[in-house]
């Protein structure tokens, strides 16, 4: 007790000290709080200090999640309905089976957590996929009262109604297992080990040790349930490589000829070559790492991680665990917090984040500055920069075309529109061609064309950010600015290797402006008889606009494309062929117009937005001064982009 005035000092020290604190500093402070009381208490004070805050849905989930680790039913259930009450629809559904989630986890107000989770189930309103979440959540809370059977039962109803969720396959075969059907539990924890769920490999581990206590006889069916399992997965694969690196991965984590799970993985990364897909080099390559690290060869099994660490984005959070977890049998404990730390940048599960934790206690002694060290991990990875000489030099000849499929709507865009701009910067127009289609998604973008549309749906419109290098690699999706490194890593990659293969076409355009017309030559020549389509663009180097992403300005935005998305059909041989066209300026501003004035009579309005749309802002005019010249030629059948080239306009 000779200690409490020290105490209490320093507590009104803090206090006092926290008063003089900014918003974004306070809930901050508060974040970055390890023990679940002092947590508690510094987000009450923020709600209290700061009630119309950006933040406030954030610090009431926080308080709420606190209440829940220091097992305060009520104040939880209290606090949850507040947020509940800020919601609707789906988001309402969404952030309910969450809490439901949180609460089994738990094992905190089961009686509650049951009636919410009945509650939603039968609400006609609530969409499909969210109610057999409930069921999920309900069928845990009839296991944890010790009825299994209807668990089971109301946990194969979800099953049957989607079988697309790892967690409630397993969560199925769990319940068969403990209703004494284990062999069936047995064959389902075998398809999820399968396709890389590490709890059921667990799973599977245990329960086929429980079927006998004779050691030759638990391999034997180890063997037997693990073969029957993988031959018929690669044997009707349609991809022989993918499947049999997958499978090599399950084989290694059992123990199961583990030369054949060396082979494949090995066998799978021979098979890539220069027209292979960056995911499948990333897949391959990790699966090796995995299937090194199941046999103990933990050096090795970094050395592969290591070699695609730049190339795995964020939202492959099992492998980055999987990565940290090897960084830490090595030793290398920093490098495993920083690749732990990573994994959770996308998401925060509780079983991650412990993780995390662990490892930053150990690396630095305390977790004072945990959550601090994940904010300054995001902070660095959106302030990248790549270093000087990214960009190697190759002798070639081959102009890479790069096509970014974007909106100044579209949030996820912004790290891919970032990253593409520092490529813009890193690679000169005499190796990289770059063209950007905006579309209106989510929003209306007054940056789309039908021209930038119709090439959309050219590549399927699948969704945005899209990039295509030289018309056959495509990359979906992106993310917030810190993802940017990664997709400036993942474009650079094969951007590298689409650069290093020697064009079939020499291509050069030309390009100058008299007045308000533009006047484009392409000359083509190859040394075998080569036809394609080819494909001018008017592209606007600079477009200073703001939309609802904060991206500013916009590059080599297109403004036409001669012939629409068809091009122009062309044969080319030994003899120089020179194939012209023309821009009317003018008469582009026009059609830009019009499209400002009644979008929805374009086929590039999409169908869920209002006829009726006042813009928010529009661009300027167009800068005839940022005005330049894109072309290549590509196959008509297969898209592969044999040449481009980038021009500058001359003014006459």
């Amino acid at each position: 007790m000779r200690h409490l005035p020290l105490l209490l000092c320093l507590a009104m020290l803090l206090a006092c000290s926290r008063k003089s604190l900014t918003e974004e500093e306070l809930f901050k402070y508060a974040n970055g709080l390890t023990d679940a009381e002092d947590r508690l208490e510094a987000f009450m004070e923020f709600l209290t200090s700061y009630p119309t805050s950006e933040k406030l849905r954030e610090a009431r989930l926080a308080a709420v999640e606190a209440h829940i680790e220091l097992g305060h039913a009520q104040e939880a259930l209290a606090g949850e309905r507040t947020i509940l009450d800020s919601l609707s629809g789906n988001a309402r559904s969404r952030e309910t089976v969450r809490f439901i989630g949180k609460l089994v986890a738990k094992k905190l107000a089961s009686d509650s957590a049951a009636a919410w989770a009945g509650g939603m189930i039968a609400d006609s309103t609530v969409h499909p996929y969210y109610v057999n979440w409930a069921k999920h959540h309900r069928a845990a809370l009839y296991a944890q009262a010790g009825d299994i059977q209807q668990a089971l039962t109301l946990q194969r109803q979800v099953v049957e109604a989607s079988s697309e969720e790892t967690d409630w396959l397993r969560q199925a075969a769990v319940f068969a297992e403990a209703a004494g059907e284990r062999k069936a539990a047995i064959a389902r924890a075998a398809q999820l080990a399968l396709q890389g769920d590490v709890k059921s490999v667990n799973l599977l581990q245990d329960w086929t040790d429980k079927e006998s206590s004779n050691a030759e006889e638990r391999a034997a069916l180890r063997l037997s349930t693990v073969m029957n399992a993988v031959r018929p997965f690669v044997d009707t694969s349609r991809t022989l490589w993918n499947s049999r690196s997958l499978a090599a991965v399950f084989l290694a984590r059992m123990s199961v000829a583990t030369d054949t799970a060396r082979a494949w993985t090995e066998g799978a990364i021979a098979s890539l070559d220069a027209r292979a897909s960056v995911d499948n080099h990333v897949e391959f390559h990790k699966n090796k790492a995995l299937m090194l690290a199941s046999l103990g060869q933990t050096d090795e099994a970094l050395d592969m991680f290591a070699s695609v660490e730049e190339l795995m984005d964020p939202w492959q959070q099992d492998a980055w665990m999987e990565y940290a977890s090897l960084l830490t049998r090595a030793g290398r404990r920093r490098e495993a917090t920083r690749a732990y730390a990573v994994g959770l940048l996308a998401g925060m599960d509780d079983e991650r984040r412990s993780g995390f934790l662990r490892s930053y206690q150990t690396s630095y002694g305390s977790t004072d500055g945990a959550p601090n060290y994940i904010d300054a991990l995001r902070d660095s990875l959106a302030e990248f920069t790549p270093a000087e000489g990214a960009a190697p030099t190759t002798q070639s000849g081959r102009v890479v075309l790069l096509e970014l499929f974007t909106g100044a709507e579209c949030g996820p865009c912004v790290s891919s529109d970032l990253a593409i701009d520092l490529l813009s910067e890193v690679y000169p127009r005499s190796s990289l061609a770059i063209v950007e289609y905006h579309v209106h998604v989510p929003r209306p973008d007054p940056l789309t064309t039908d021209d930038s549309y119709d090439r959309y749906m050219h590549y399927g419109g699948s969704g945005t950010p899209t990039v295509v290098v030289d018309g056959t690699q495509s990359f979906l999706g992106g993310g917030p600015r810190w993802v940017k490194k990664n997709r400036f890593s993942v474009y650079r990659f094969a951007l590298d290797r689409a650069a290093a293969s020697r064009p079939s076409v020499d291509l050069v355009p030309s390009a100058s402006r008299s007045g308000d017309r533009i006047h484009a030559a392409v000359t083509l020549k190859s040394a075998t008889t080569a036809s394609g389509l080819l494909h001018v663009a008017l592209v606007e180097k600079s477009v200073p606009y703001t939309g609802g992403n904060g991206i500013n300005p916009h590059a080599f935005v297109v403004r036409k494309l001669a012939g629409g998305t068809n091009g122009t059909p062309v044969r080319i041989g030994r003899k120089e062929l020179t194939v012209k066209q023309s821009f009317d300026l003018a008469e582009i501003e026009s059609d830009l117009q019009s499209m400002i004035d009644n979008p929805d009579s374009r086929r590039s309005w999409p169908t869920w937005l209002k006829k009726k749309h006042t813009w928010k802002s529009v661009p300027d005019r167009m800068n005839r001064d940022r005005l330049a010249v894109v072309a290549w030629v590509q196959d008509a059948k297969t898209d592969e982009v044999l040449q481009a080239g980038y021009s500058e306009i001359a003014v006459k």
